[in-house]
Protein backbone atom coordinates (compact mmCIF):
# COMPACT_ATOMS: atom_id res chain seq x y z
CA UNK A 1 0.00 0.00 0.00
CA UNK A 2 2.82 2.41 0.91
CA UNK A 3 4.62 1.65 -2.37
CA UNK A 4 1.40 2.43 -4.29
CA UNK A 5 0.91 5.71 -2.40
CA UNK A 6 4.57 6.60 -2.95
CA UNK A 7 4.16 5.96 -6.70
CA UNK A 8 1.10 8.29 -6.75
CA UNK A 9 3.01 11.01 -4.85
CA UNK A 10 6.05 10.78 -7.15
CA UNK A 11 3.83 10.81 -10.27
CA UNK A 12 2.13 13.97 -8.97
CA UNK A 13 5.56 15.56 -8.31
CA UNK A 14 6.82 14.68 -11.79
CA UNK A 15 3.63 16.11 -13.33
CA UNK A 16 4.16 19.38 -11.41
CA UNK A 17 7.84 20.09 -11.97
CA UNK A 18 8.92 18.44 -8.73
CA UNK A 19 6.53 20.42 -6.50
CA UNK A 20 5.41 18.53 -3.37
CA UNK A 21 1.68 17.61 -3.64
CA UNK A 22 0.78 19.11 -0.24
CA UNK A 23 -2.99 18.44 -0.57
CA UNK A 24 -2.31 14.75 -1.14
CA UNK A 25 0.20 14.57 1.75
CA UNK A 26 -1.87 16.71 4.15
CA UNK A 27 -4.63 14.10 3.83
CA UNK A 28 -2.28 11.34 5.08
CA UNK A 29 -1.64 10.47 8.72
CA UNK A 30 1.89 10.91 10.10
CA UNK A 31 2.33 7.12 9.91
CA UNK A 32 1.17 6.94 6.28
CA UNK A 33 3.49 9.80 5.36
CA UNK A 34 6.37 8.01 7.13
CA UNK A 35 5.58 4.85 5.16
CA UNK A 36 5.64 6.80 1.87
CA UNK A 37 9.01 8.41 2.70
CA UNK A 38 10.37 4.99 3.69
CA UNK A 39 9.12 3.45 0.40
CA UNK A 40 10.87 6.22 -1.62
CA UNK A 41 14.06 5.74 0.45
CA UNK A 42 13.99 2.02 -0.40
CA UNK A 43 13.47 2.80 -4.08
CA UNK A 44 16.44 5.22 -4.07
CA UNK A 45 18.65 2.65 -2.29
CA UNK A 46 17.65 -0.02 -4.85
CA UNK A 47 18.40 2.33 -7.78
CA UNK A 48 21.80 3.25 -6.26
CA UNK A 49 22.75 -0.43 -5.84
CA UNK A 50 21.66 -1.23 -9.41
CA UNK A 51 23.69 1.68 -10.84
CA UNK A 52 26.78 0.67 -8.81
CA UNK A 53 26.57 -2.93 -10.07
CA UNK A 54 26.04 -1.70 -13.64
CA UNK A 55 29.03 0.68 -13.40
CA UNK A 56 31.31 -2.20 -12.31
CA UNK A 57 30.01 -4.38 -15.15
CA UNK A 58 30.67 -1.63 -17.72
CA UNK A 59 34.19 -0.91 -16.39
CA UNK A 60 35.10 -4.54 -17.10
CA UNK A 61 33.88 -4.30 -20.73
CA UNK A 62 36.38 -3.82 -23.58
CA UNK A 63 36.33 -0.37 -25.21
CA UNK A 64 34.04 -0.07 -28.22
CA UNK A 65 30.52 0.92 -29.34
CA UNK A 66 28.87 -1.57 -26.91
CA UNK A 67 30.63 0.04 -23.94
CA UNK A 68 29.73 3.53 -25.22
CA UNK A 69 26.07 2.56 -25.48
CA UNK A 70 26.14 1.02 -21.98
CA UNK A 71 27.70 4.21 -20.56
CA UNK A 72 25.03 6.35 -22.23
CA UNK A 73 22.29 4.14 -20.72
CA UNK A 74 24.02 4.37 -17.32
CA UNK A 75 24.07 8.20 -17.55
CA UNK A 76 20.29 8.12 -18.11
CA UNK A 77 19.85 5.91 -15.02
CA UNK A 78 22.03 8.30 -12.99
CA UNK A 79 19.89 11.26 -14.10
CA UNK A 80 16.75 9.34 -13.03
CA UNK A 81 18.37 8.60 -9.65
CA UNK A 82 19.28 12.27 -9.19
CA UNK A 83 15.66 13.25 -9.86
CA UNK A 84 14.39 10.62 -7.39
CA UNK A 85 16.87 11.82 -4.75
CA UNK A 86 15.70 15.44 -5.14
CA UNK A 87 12.07 14.25 -4.80
CA UNK A 88 13.00 12.30 -1.65
CA UNK A 89 14.74 15.38 -0.20
CA UNK A 90 11.61 17.50 -0.87
CA UNK A 91 9.37 14.88 0.80
CA UNK A 92 11.66 14.73 3.85
CA UNK A 93 11.61 18.53 4.10
CA UNK A 94 7.78 18.49 4.05
CA UNK A 95 7.78 15.72 6.68
CA UNK A 96 10.17 17.65 8.98
CA UNK A 97 8.14 20.86 8.61
CA UNK A 98 4.95 18.96 9.45
CA UNK A 99 6.56 17.31 12.49
CA UNK A 100 7.77 20.71 13.75
CA UNK A 101 4.29 22.16 13.23
CA UNK A 102 2.72 19.21 15.08
CA UNK A 103 5.18 19.57 17.98
CA UNK A 104 4.26 23.28 18.23
CA UNK A 105 0.54 22.51 18.20
CA UNK A 106 1.03 19.69 20.73
CA UNK A 107 2.84 22.12 23.06
CA UNK A 108 -0.09 24.58 22.77
CA UNK A 109 -2.64 21.81 23.47
CA UNK A 110 -0.72 20.50 26.51
CA UNK A 111 -0.26 24.05 27.86
CA UNK A 112 -4.03 24.61 27.53
CA UNK A 113 -4.69 21.30 29.34
CA UNK A 114 -2.28 22.14 32.16
CA UNK A 115 -3.90 25.58 32.53
CA UNK A 116 -7.35 23.97 32.81
CA UNK A 117 -6.73 21.13 35.25
CA UNK A 118 -6.16 18.55 32.53
CA UNK A 119 -9.40 19.29 30.63
CA UNK A 120 -9.17 18.63 26.90
CA UNK A 121 -9.30 21.95 24.94
CA UNK A 122 -12.11 20.76 22.65
CA UNK A 123 -12.49 24.10 20.80
CA UNK A 124 -8.79 24.07 19.86
CA UNK A 125 -8.96 20.42 18.76
CA UNK A 126 -12.33 20.75 16.96
CA UNK A 127 -10.68 23.34 14.70
CA UNK A 128 -8.06 20.78 13.57
CA UNK A 129 -8.44 18.30 10.73
CA UNK A 130 -8.35 14.59 11.63
CA UNK A 131 -4.80 14.44 10.22
CA UNK A 132 -3.62 17.46 12.24
CA UNK A 133 -5.13 15.92 15.38
CA UNK A 134 -3.37 12.64 14.55
CA UNK A 135 -0.08 14.53 14.18
CA UNK A 136 -0.57 16.16 17.61
CA UNK A 137 -1.32 12.79 19.26
CA UNK A 138 1.70 11.31 17.48
CA UNK A 139 3.91 14.17 18.77
CA UNK A 140 2.70 13.67 22.37
CA UNK A 141 3.28 9.90 22.04
CA UNK A 142 6.86 10.59 20.91
CA UNK A 143 7.35 12.96 23.87
CA UNK A 144 6.03 10.36 26.32
CA UNK A 145 8.28 7.64 24.83
CA UNK A 146 11.29 9.98 25.12
CA UNK A 147 10.48 10.79 28.77
CA UNK A 148 10.04 7.07 29.58
CA UNK A 149 13.41 6.19 28.04
CA UNK A 150 15.14 9.06 29.90
CA UNK A 151 13.63 7.98 33.24
CA UNK A 152 14.62 4.35 32.65
CA UNK A 153 18.24 5.32 31.89
CA UNK A 154 18.31 7.63 34.94
CA UNK A 155 16.89 4.88 37.20
CA UNK A 156 19.69 2.49 36.11
CA UNK A 157 22.31 5.19 36.69
CA UNK A 158 20.97 5.88 40.22
CA UNK A 159 20.80 2.16 41.12
CA UNK A 160 24.56 1.92 40.45
CA UNK A 161 25.33 4.87 42.78
CA UNK A 162 26.62 4.27 46.31
CA UNK A 163 24.13 5.07 49.11
CA UNK A 164 24.34 8.60 50.46
CA UNK A 165 22.95 12.14 50.11
CA UNK A 166 23.81 12.32 46.39
CA UNK A 167 21.76 9.17 45.68
CA UNK A 168 18.89 10.51 47.81
CA UNK A 169 18.87 13.79 45.86
CA UNK A 170 18.98 11.90 42.54
CA UNK A 171 16.03 9.69 43.63
CA UNK A 172 14.02 12.78 44.65
CA UNK A 173 14.69 14.35 41.21
CA UNK A 174 13.73 11.07 39.52
CA UNK A 175 10.47 10.98 41.47
CA UNK A 176 9.63 14.45 40.12
CA UNK A 177 10.34 13.28 36.57
CA UNK A 178 8.08 10.24 37.13
CA UNK A 179 5.28 12.53 38.31
CA UNK A 180 5.72 14.70 35.19
CA UNK A 181 5.57 11.54 33.06
CA UNK A 182 2.39 10.36 34.81
CA UNK A 183 0.79 13.75 34.07
CA UNK A 184 1.88 13.61 30.42
CA UNK A 185 0.52 10.04 30.11
CA UNK A 186 -2.86 11.10 31.52
CA UNK A 187 -2.97 14.02 29.05
CA UNK A 188 -2.12 11.63 26.20
CA UNK A 189 -4.88 9.22 27.32
CA UNK A 190 -7.40 12.11 27.37
CA UNK A 191 -6.33 13.22 23.88
CA UNK A 192 -6.65 9.67 22.55
CA UNK A 193 -10.11 9.38 24.10
CA UNK A 194 -11.15 12.63 22.37
CA UNK A 195 -9.65 11.33 19.09
CA UNK A 196 -11.53 8.01 19.34
CA UNK A 197 -14.80 9.75 20.22
CA UNK A 198 -14.36 12.10 17.25
CA UNK A 199 -13.58 9.19 14.87
CA UNK A 200 -16.71 7.34 16.07
CA UNK A 201 -18.80 10.49 15.60
CA UNK A 202 -17.42 10.93 12.06
CA UNK A 203 -18.15 7.27 11.23
CA UNK A 204 -21.74 7.66 12.51
CA UNK A 205 -22.21 10.82 10.40
CA UNK A 206 -20.84 9.03 7.33
CA UNK A 207 -23.22 6.11 7.95
CA UNK A 208 -26.18 8.51 8.27
CA UNK A 209 -25.25 10.24 5.00
CA UNK A 210 -24.92 6.89 3.18
CA UNK A 211 -28.23 5.60 4.50
CA UNK A 212 -29.92 8.86 3.43
CA UNK A 213 -28.60 8.52 -0.15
Amino acid sequence: EAAGKAADVLAAMEANGGAVPTDMLDAMSAEQLGDVVHAVEEEVAHMRAEIEAERKRIEAMPDGPEKEAALAALAEKEAALELKESELAALKEYQEHREEEAAGKAADVLAAMEANGGAVPTEMLDAMSAEQLGDVVHAVEAEVAHMRAEIEAERKRIEAMPDGPEKEAALAALHEKEEALALKESELAALKEYQEHRAEEAADKAADILSAM
